[in-house]
This record gives structure tokens, sequence and C-alpha cells, in this order.
């Protein structure tokens, strides 16, 4: 048996067989083949295009853009034009199979990344999925896609939409050499409650088939278990089963501290799915959804319609629960999507987020219509992320007033009283919070970004991970700074990073007067149960305490002795 180490991400201990997936890039050599060897590689260039469209012919289809994009697809797998460009390099300049249709793919490509047609460029993509598909079939590297049974993911990393193209109810567990906790591949596995261990030193032993043990909470992957070792981890998934439903009884109990302190706890989102898993899971509303992942769940390729309907389909769905908080577009930094990736040398740094919409005012313009046009369905609450200061914040709002202008003008109805706030998660914004508070309806602090920043550290570089601190002091006070500015401006301020989710910090958070948490909906139903064990009144002299101290190490041990005397040593 060896345990490897890396970070627990999301759930408790889980086993079952390890699913191995690996992102290397194609490297197809450009090598003449002999002359004896052509015939095989043009019916070895047949075989993959009549295995992959088998492929699309049983599989199952949940929506219509799913169906456009197997037609695209069969379409080009299919276009006589381009077999034959293939076929002749083989015959012809005796090129391997996978050199020739690299070959004829990049041809393709070039000539439509020269069109001024969206719609042609948009086909690059298309066009590029196939060729992976093809020479994944001809080198023989697997598709996540191939998941078929469930199984433990393990892999070097994953992006957020691998992840979102694999049905959940196959994902038993995640195992990733790379990514940290604030990733968003964590942020998917902790919102799907999915057994998760990132920041593996090396997985290279494991072999699909395998049976492996990860442990979400311990933060390791267990090869070669012994027959003891399954036992454990039987009993250990019992116990997180059990835990579960003895937290799923709290749901129609209030978030309320011994002392009748009412926090109100709301989820984070992407898509429908997991806003009924919101519901499901107690929330009183939506304090983030994170348009974003629209994009990368299709990368790019759904249209301002569809996402317009998603919000609609969000808002009609939490009608009867609570508001539902769209932040725009978060596009930048890690998350790189499709056609609206940016490439810099420092992506944190650079155009993300709300500055990569001030730059592409048709995107802002049609996402800013979707939500006003969802608003008329229920309670909307729009949210733009990382604004810097007042300047920026003018602009924005400048801009929204006249989307406004123009859909009274065209008669769309929208709700004109439609709260609107910001997320604050800069140290610019935070020092200059009570300016902005004067300006916005309600404040959201996203943690993940703040502690990046405010530290001066990459999140996602595993070399200085370990300096990503949620407990620094500076951080600490600046939340604090933030609350009681939102509090003096009569704003409300809910925090919707990961930190609002984890459950040894919920007696600082609460004591620091956070009155709104937002978190992964799996994640309410403990945090909810850890108020309600707690006392107001203890958390606010434990943030009294917290505040005056200097070093992280003298917080972390004040936090772990009180939750170690009100009931949860986590």
């Amino acid at each position: 048996m060896r345990v490897l180490k890396g970070t627990g991400i999301a759930g408790g201990a889980t086993y079952g067989s390890a699913y191995v997936y690996r992102h290397r890039e194609f490297v197809v050599p450009h090598q003449e083949i002999a002359e004896e060897d052509k015939e095989r590689e043009v019916m070895a260039f047949h075989k993959a295009i009549s295995d992959i469209l088998f492929s699309y012919a049983s599989m199952e289809i949940d929506n219509e853009e799913e169906d456009r994009l197997k037609e695209t697809h069969q379409t080009l797998l299919n276009d006589p034009e381009y077999g034959k460009a293939v076929t002749d390099l083989i015959i012809n300049r005796r090129y391997s199979a996978a050199w020739a249709v690299e070959s004829v793919t990049a041809s393709y490509v070039d000539i439509l990344s020269g069109s001024d047609s969206e719609v042609f460029r948009e086909r690059i993509l298309d066009l590029k999925d196939v060729r992976d598909g093809i020479l994944a079939n001809l080198m023989g590297r697997k598709d996540i896609m191939d998941l078929t049974e469930r199984a433990i993911i393990v892999a070097d990393y994953l992006l957020p939409s691998e992840l979102l193209r694999i049905k959940q109810s196959l994902i038993a567990g995640i195992a990733l050499e790379y990514s940290g906790r604030t990733s968003h591949v964590a942020i998917l596995a902790r919102a799907a409650d999915i057994p998760s261990v990132f920041s593996l030193v090396s997985t290279e032993d494991v072999r699909s088939g395998d049976t492996v043990i990860i442990d979400g909470e311990e933060g390791t992957l267990v090869l070669e278990p012994t027959p003891e070792a399954l036992e454990r981890a039987v009993r250990n998934s019992e116990k997180r089963e059990r835990e579960r439903k003895r937290l799923k009884a709290l749901t129609q109990l209030p978030a309320e501290t011994l002392d009748g302190r009412r926090i109100e706890l709301l989820a984070n989102v992407q898509d429908e799915e997991s806003v009924r898993s919101a519901i499901e899971a107690g929330a009183e509303g939506v304090g983030l959804f994170r348009t974003e992942f629209l994009y990368l769940n299709e990368e790019a390729r759904l249209d301002d319609e569809s996402r317009a309907e998603v919000y609609r389909n969000a808002v009609t769905l939490m009608r009867d629960t609570g508001p539902v908080t769209i932040r725009t577009l978060d596009v930048g930094g890690d998350k790189t999507i499709g056609t609206l990736g940016v490439d810099e040398e420092n992506p944190f740094l650079g155009l993300r987020s709300i500055r990569y919409c001030l730059a592409n005012r048709p995107l802002f313009h049609s996402q800013l219509v979707a939500i006003l046009k969802a608003s008329a369905y229920g309670r909307v609450r729009l949210m733009f992320p990382m604004i810097t200061g007042i300047e920026e914040l003018g602009e924005v709002l400048g801009y929204l007033e006249s989307v406004k202008r123009e859909m009274r003008e065209q008669n769309i109805p929208f709700d004109e009283d439609m709260e609107v706030g910001t997320m604050i998660e800069v140290p610019s914004a935070a020092l200059t919070s009570d300016a902005i508070a004067r300006k916005v309806d309600f404040m959201s602090i996203g943690t993940n970004d703040l502690i990046q920043y405010t530290i001066a550290v990459d999140r996602g570089n595993e070399k200085v991970s370990y300096l990503y601190e949620a407990l620094h002091p500076a951080v600490l006070r600046l939340l604090s700074l933030i609350i009681s500015n939102g509090k003096a401006a009569g704003r409300d301020v809910s925090i919707c990073g990961e930190m609002a989710g984890e459950v040894k910090y919920v007696p600082l958070l609460v004591g620091l007067g956070v009155e709104k948490l937002s978190m992964a909906p799996g994640s309410i139903p403990a945090v909810k149960a850890r108020i309600r064990e707690i006392r107001y009144e203890d958390a606010r002299r434990l943030a009294e305490r917290v505040l005056g101290l200097s070093s992280i190490d003298e917080i972390g041990k004040e936090l772990e002795e009180f939750n170690g005397k009100t009931g949860n040593k986590k």
C-alpha cells in the first residue's frame, strides 16, 4: 500500500476504480511512411472517422445546443473534401494519417482565420475539436468523454470545461497533480460535493482500473490499498452518508446562533442544476451566479438567448425562495474561455473581469440585456466583479444606465428597482469601500481574490501556494473594514468566496459581523449546523481578540481553541 499526500479539496473518503487521464500535447511525427504502409494509414483514418461517428450516434442528447454541436461535428467528419485532402496527402506525399489530419486541419484553420465572418471564425473551434478527436483515436490518447462507468478520475489537471463535460453521476472522486484549493475546478468539485484531492506530487504509477482510495478531508490518495484500508474506507463512506442525513434534517431550520443572531445562507451556483441543489440544501437565495461557467460549459458556443434563458430559469426556480445575484462575466486569470481568452504574461493583473467587459462592449451589452430581462421574472440582483475604485464603478454604472434607456425605448420589460452591487476583492476597493458603499445597494466580498491580491500570491502557483492564507492579519483587518463601512452606509455585506463555506471559519466570520454567507450548495448544511452551535457574543469577542493579533499562527491557535470548546474541532 502506498499513500500519496496532497491537499484535501472536498468531500470525505471514498474508494473505487481509477480512470487515468493525461494532458499531453499531440506530438505528430513529420516523417514519410513507407510505400507499403499507405493503405494501412488510409484505413486507420477511415476507421477513426467511423469510430467517432458511431460514438456520436450513440450519444444521449440533453438539449438543443448539444444536438447542434453533434450535427456540426458529424458534418465535418462526413465532409468528402476534408476526407479527400487527408487521403491525398497519405497516398501522394506519404504522410502518416495523423500528420495528414494535422496538416489539412491547419490549412482549413488558416483559411477561416482570415475571414471577417464571426460564424466562420467560430467554426475553428469545431475543426480543432474534430481534429483532436481523430488524433486521439489514431494515437491512442483518451478523451475525457470516454468515461462511461463511475470511477475516480486521476489526472495531471482538469480544465473546468472538461469537468463540466462529464456526467456528474460518473465521478466518484477526483485526484489531480495540479490545481489548488481556490482553482475553479476546486470550486466546481465542492459545489458538486465530489471527494477530491489536488496538488499530489505524482500519479504516474496509477493505471486505469486500479482500485484506489481518496480522502478529501485528509488530502490523500491510497494506491494498492490493503483489505483493512478498504474496510476503513467503506466505514468512512458510510459515516459520511449518515452525517449527510443528519445535516439534511436541518434544512428547514434557521441558521441562527444560540443567542438569536440570524445568518442568511445563500448559494454559489453556475447553472440550473446547481440552483436546484441550492434549493434542496436550504439556501435562502443565490448569492453568486457565476455566469462565466456558461461559457466554459460549451466553450463559448451558447448564444445570447440561450444564456438569457438560463438566467430566467434560475430566477423562476428561486422565485419563492430568495433573490438571485448574477455576477457579470468574470473571465481572465485562470478562466480562459474559448474565443474569449486573452493571451497575457500576467493575466491576473491584466485584462480580466470588468476590465475585459468594458473593453468588449458588445459582449457586455448583451449580458446586461439578458440579466435585465431576467429581472422581469423575479428578484434579481446585478453584481460587477473586480471593481478597483470609484471611477471604474462610475463607468460601469453609467453604461448600465445607457442599456436601461435603450430597453425602455424598445419597451422591453425589466425591474426598474433591481438592486445593483459590486464585488470587493482587491485591496484598493476594500480600502475605499466607504465611498463604494454609497454608490451601490450591496457589496459582496470575494475572499479568493482578496486573499490573493492582499498577500501578492498567485493562488494557482504551486510554488507559492503555501503563502495563500485566509487567516493572514491583513486579510482579516480588510474584512472587518469592509463590513464596518458597509454597515455605516446601511448596505448589506456578504461573503461569497470559498472561505464562507469552510466550517472552521464560521465563528470568526459571524463574529466580524457578517450576516450573509454564500457558498457551494453542498456546504450549506454543515455551515448551518455550526452556526446553531455557537453564541454570537462569544464569536464577536473571538473576532475582537483575533483582530488584535499579529501573526497567522496566533490567529490559527485562537480559532482552533474556540472551535474545540464549542463543538467543532475541524
